[in-house]
């Protein structure tokens, strides 16, 4: 198999979060974790200070009253990480983290050739900018909340004390405090999240786009064909090319799309040895089924075949005579969906996907553009008329006359 084709594309880089903000964050959040780490120091030393006459008075318990002031304790101790806000820390950690492999992900992306969404790198800049801006929002309005949420909770753990007695007034009392308190926890969780989890939804979708990316020119560089000279991959995913439109029977492979062509490659794992009916021997077959010009897709309808609790995306495309291949039927796979991949081929087909090609890779394809507008009407062999239908994606005319191939 031949090496595939690097196709680097020189493009601006987008920018890393600031390391300056980066380290400000971080301060932020150690001293958060101070004060926290000394109220729990404090509640530790109530605890350590129940009185002697508590300790008597819930030995005398009935039971149901024991499993009251048990639940009351135990749901006051799980609220501890709540009023702390740790799982809102986890959760911007876990985007932060997101975001500072993005830059560098499309950045690698480009230099393998990638050269569609030109929006990408303007995108992670935005949500840099907005990431910077909303963290050092969100880190005050920890602090505060976390301030006043602690005071309340020294109220609390102060009535969950005095109900270990086993007062009925007092339990009751104090499960109403830890129940509003509760409340505010969650409200304090809604409210900071409110802040971030848009941008935070977005920084997470951003990722999903480059990770589609980078998984379609993964297994294009496994895949048995090569693209062409001036060939630029779109998209590809999972799919089974299916032998009728209302079965299930097919073979497993790749759809790709690029912005020449619509290809099909059989790629799944096969049995070469069974013992009974089990596989013991296999081997992976790829196999080039269909790769047309984009210019040869006639069209392409999306059509969903319901389940008793799910669906599967059909994708149906229909070719032109030139094409060599009639129909076929896809079933896409693992998230792919059919009205997205026919919007995608509909886009490359009327060459809309052009408006999305970053600086330098416009100009490659303009070229070839000239070409095509530019070919010859009159066969330089024989004299005859050359077709004056040249399909997208079309680098040579066939003479119908002498046989003779042109190229564009």
């Amino acid at each position: 198999m031949a090496p595939k084709q690097v196709k680097a594309i020189q493009t601006k880089n987008a920018r890393s979060l600031d390391k300056k903000k980066q380290e400000e964050t971080q301060d932020k959040r150690a001293q958060i974790r101070v004060k926290q780490e000394e109220w729990k120091k404090k509640q530790q030393q109530r605890r350590a200070t129940v009185t002697t006459k508590s300790v008597t008075a819930k030995a005398k318990l009935d039971e149901a009253m024991e499993q009251r002031v048990k639940s009351l304790q135990s749901t006051f101790d799980d609220l501890q990480d709540d009023m702390m806000l740790t799982n809102v820390h986890s959760s911007m950690g876990d985007v932060e983290s997101v975001l500072t492999t993005l830059p560098a992900d499309l950045a690698q992306l480009r230099g393998r050739g990638y050269n569609f969404r030109s929006y990408l790198e303007n995108k992670v800049n935005v949500l840099t900018d907005k990431w910077e801006t909303i963290c050092d929002q969100v880190e005050d309005d920890i602090d505060r909340h976390t301030s006043n949420l602690m005071e309340d909770a020294d109220k609390v753990a102060a009535s969950v004390q005095q109900a270990q007695v086993g007062s009925s007034s007092l339990v009751g009392s104090a499960e109403s405090a830890v129940q509003s308190f509760k409340r505010k926890c969650e409200s304090a969780h809604s409210t900071i999240q409110g802040r971030y989890g848009d941008v935070g939804q977005t920084i997470q979708q951003t990722r999903q786009q480059i990770d589609q990316v980078k998984w379609a020119f993964d297994q294009a560089d496994e895949a048995k064909f090569d693209l062409l000279p001036s060939e630029f991959l779109v998209a590809a995913c999972k799919a089974k090319l299916l032998e009728k439109p209302d079965g299930d029977e097919g073979q497993e492979g790749n759809l790709y799309l690029t912005d020449e062509r619509l290809i099909f490659e059989r790629k799944e794992s096969v049995a070469t040895k069974k013992f009974l009916f089990i596989t013991t021997e296999s081997e992976t077959v790829q196999e080039l089924k269909f790769a047309p010009l984009i210019g040869h897709v006639a069209d392409a309808k999306a059509q969903d075949k319901q389940h008793f609790f799910s669906s599967t995306e059909l994708l149906f495309v229909q070719f032109s005579p030139e094409a060599g291949v009639g129909s076929a039927v896809l079933a896409l796979q693992d998230g792919a969906t059919n009205e997205e991949w026919c919007q995608l081929i509909n886009r490359v087909r009327t060459g809309e996907i052009d408006k999305e090609r970053v600086e330098g890779a416009a100009e490659v394809k303009e070229a070839a553009a000239v070409k095509v507008a530019s070919a010859p009407t009159i066969c330089p062999t024989c004299g005859g008329t050359l077709p004056t239908t040249i399909a997208r994606g079309q680098s040579t005319i066939n003479c119908d006359y002498c046989g003779a191939v042109i190229r564009l």
